[in-house]
């Protein structure tokens, strides 16, 4: 499965994939047609600040940059993990593209229930790796089997946030060596 998308520089969707509306059907958001999200502004569809301001950063670190960032994220289901890859480019001066790639599905065999009133109360859920915030620990509900009561925001983890900004480093380097050449010492 891939899907992609293209913002501005106020984060407005401008264009969508042509499997786009198979894409969100497939995934039970029959409500984010292609005629739907054009115009709208991205942030209407992601939750929680954290989340947010994690995927401005991406997005402006690729305005003004030639090396794309890829990402690797879980967007699970409830009973199974899927793993995904996003990779954020320039496409233009005022464009950054977006893309979505499933890598992996894993069928949970025992999936873990999630409610909104029984469970482990969790004070957070990370967007990219779908752990839960227990006390001081992210857990991940498919490794412990545990029944998760759903009370806290979306945001982003502190190991998904370093990870990030390890993948930023990296891309720096590359596009350092990019606009350097190949003759460059």
């Amino acid at each position: 499965m891939f899907t992609e998308y293209r913002i501005d520089r106020s984060s407005r969707i401008t264009w969508v994939c042509r499997n786009w509306d198979e894409s969100t059907t497939r995934n039970g958001a029959t409500r984010l047609t292609s005629a739907s999200v054009i115009g709208r502004r991205l942030w209407d569809f992601v939750s929680g600040r954290d989340t947010r301001e994690y995927l401005e950063a991406l997005f402006h670190w690729s305005r003004g940059h030639d090396v794309p960032l890829h990402i690797a994220y879980r967007c699970d289901m409830p009973d199974e993990e899927r793993y995904y890859r996003m990779s954020v480019c320039s496409t233009g001066p005022d464009e950054v593209g977006v893309s979505h790639r499933l890598l992996q599905r894993i069928a949970a065999p025992d999936p873990p229930q999630f409610s909104s009133h029984d469970g482990q109360e969790s004070s957070a859920r990370c967007s990219v790796c779908c752990r839960y915030k227990i006390g001081d620990t992210w857990v991940d509900p498919y490794r412990t089997g545990q029944h998760m009561r759903m009370s806290g925001p979306f945001t982003v983890c502190g190991e998904c946030r370093n990870t990030a900004l390890e993948t930023i480093r990296l891309s720096l380097s590359a596009d350092i060596s990019k606009r350097q050449g190949p003759h460059s010492p």
